[in-house]
């Protein structure tokens, strides 16, 4: 069976979630902050992947309308408890926001 998406992936984030959290990076991605000043103040931002909400916390404490997304839903409590709001469930391959 294929699938659209890798489950040994998916189990080792379920598993490490917890450590993940704990021992990443506590810096923002290096490319967030040219990325947001790019963008109108307030635009609405889809993140795929928040993870424990690192850059997610920087998007919203700049005013963004973030929508946060992980595929792991251990992960996705994960970037909650960081952000203080809901972290949507949602793989990459169940991406559908053609028309956003």
């Amino acid at each position: 069976m294929t699938h659209a998406f890798d489950p040994d992936t998916l189990a080792f984030y379920a598993r490490e979630a917890a450590h993940y959290a704990q021992a990443g990076p506590k810096a923002p991605s290096r490319h967030l902050t040219d990325f947001l000043d790019r963008l109108r103040p307030g635009a609405r931002i889809l993140e795929l992947g928040t993870g424990a909400g690192r850059d997610a916390a920087v998007m919203i404490a700049r005013g963004f309308d973030l929508d946060p997304t992980d595929g792991v839903p251990e992960l996705a409590a994960q970037g909650e408890a960081r952000i203080g709001r809901p972290v949507r469930i949602l793989r990459f391959d169940a991406l559908d926001a053609d028309a956003a």
